[in-house]
């Protein structure tokens, strides 16, 4: 039984590489196809019962062309199987009118054709055959036999008027509820392709950002008098690389950036972007926040724990180098291809600085940071450095929350074993 249905249902598949319309109707056609066979071949004995032995033959015809029209559809063709089924049902049409009148009901059959039309990849001048050819035929059908008087039992009339007037009504309901079911599955799909859009540009955007983005804001640049900014780099990466496989490097970032991610969201920080084996994030934009250093110092540390529970877990020896710097920057979106939400600035120079003329587990932070959190976290003051493109500079090394924070939680460095 399981093995029928699937050769049925693959027997009624449309081929992978059609358009959606194609496959469309590649399967309403054949079972239109079938349907209108049988259909047609019940009508024999049933012309015959009636003495209408013109109507019997007709509908021998009637078989063959849909036959041929399914062995057509099965073989790609659009127009041919089409332009048969129209000139089919409006032969049999005429002929029905012709020999039992008005009163039968086959006019109704008529606009059955109608339906369709639009839900197949048809081009325009087919289209406007369709619509030109039923009104034409009803108008000529309806004039001709008003005179035609059925001798037959009035009660086989009168069924056959029911019959067709069934199924019209019955392809009314079909259709509608299949585009009814089109309509939702479209819908459906635009919920879900704008659910995954919403997502990716969220994924890439702060929220704050893509929501003027949707508003169609065509120029995105805000100025930030106060923030801080951080950059973590792992330390001697690129020789590790080179003595792993590209999938190892790759599970490597992915893992531990990921956990890196948490840490933004718990600290309700802002990932600007990853550079290779850096990690910038900022705090205090795209929304503006007053305790952006003491954020920021709370971060680097869980930074340093999260960093020595992946060596743990992992049987590595990897080691941070991270810089801290606070100021003004400015903060946009750039790019027409791939968004990105940036941020540019001295500040945004000086903090990479930090991090690249660091030291391995230490948290190295500019005087302009210091500033903000000597009250409340101590410092064990580097000197003055060289910093490229800078010259010489006083640096900091951020050690530990003083005591009369410590309620805020244990935000100080790490031990490492």
């Amino acid at each position: 039984m399981t093995d029928l249905l699937t050769a049925i249902r693959n027997f009624y598949t449309a081929p992978a590489h059609l358009s959606r319309e194609r496959q469309r109707f590649f399967v309403l056609g054949l079972i239109t196809a079938i349907i209108a066979g049988l259909y047609h071949a019940l009508l024999i004995p049933l012309f015959l019962w009636m003495n209408i032995p013109a109507l019997a033959l007709y509908n021998v015809f009637s078989v063959l062309t849909w036959i041929a029209v399914f062995w057509l559809i099965r073989r790609g063709h659009i127009y041919i199987p089409s332009f048969l089924g129209l000139l089919e049902v409006c032969l049999y049409v005429a002929l029905c009118a012709h020999y039992m009148g008005r009163d039968a009901g086959s006019l109704y059959l008529l606009f059955t054709l109608t339906f369709p039309v639009n839900f197949f990849p048809y081009k325009r001048w087919f289209k406007g055959l369709y619509f030109v050819t039923v009104p034409i035929e009803f108008i000529l059908i309806y004039l001709s036999v008003g005179n035609v008087v059925w001798t037959g039992n009035p009660m086989v009339l009168t069924a056959f008027c029911i019959q067709n007037g069934v199924i019209f009504l019955g392809v009314c309901f079909l259709v509608g509820g299949y585009q009814a079911n089109l309509v939702r599955n479209a819908e459906q799909a635009m919920d879900k392709a704008h659910s995954v859009s919403e997502a990716l540009l969220n994924n890439i955007m702060p929220a704050v950002i893509a929501d003027r983005l949707k508003q169609s804001e065509t120029v995105i640049a805000d100025n930030f008098p106060e923030v801080s900014i951080l950059f973590a780099d792992i330390v001697n990466f690129t020789p590790l690389s080179q003595s792993l496989k590209p999938a190892e490097v790759v599970q490597l970032l992915d893992d531990l950036f990921s956990r890196i991610d948490a840490l933004v969201r718990k600290h309700q920080l802002e990932k600007i972007k990853t550079i290779g084996d850096a990690y910038m994030v900022a705090a205090g934009v795209p929304v503006r926040r007053n305790d952006h250093a003491e954020t920021m110092a709370a971060f680097a540390f869980d930074l340093q724990k999260t960093l020595l529970a992946y060596n743990a877990e992992t049987g590595r020896n990897l080691h941070f180098r991270i810089g801290i710097n606070s100021g003004p920057v400015v903060a946009g979106v750039i790019g027409k291809l791939r968004f990105l939400y940036d941020l540019w600035g001295d500040t945004v120079n000086t903090a990479s600085r930090m991090e690249s003329h660091g030291l391995p587990d230490e948290i190295q932070v500019t005087e302009a940071t210091r500033n903000l959190l000597k009250n409340k976290y101590v410092f064990e003051e580097r000197g003055v450095i060289e910093v490229k493109g800078k010259g010489q500079m006083r640096t900091y090394f951020l050690r530990s929350c003083k005591e009369s924070t410590a309620s805020l939680g244990d935000i100080s460095r790490p031990t490492r074993a």
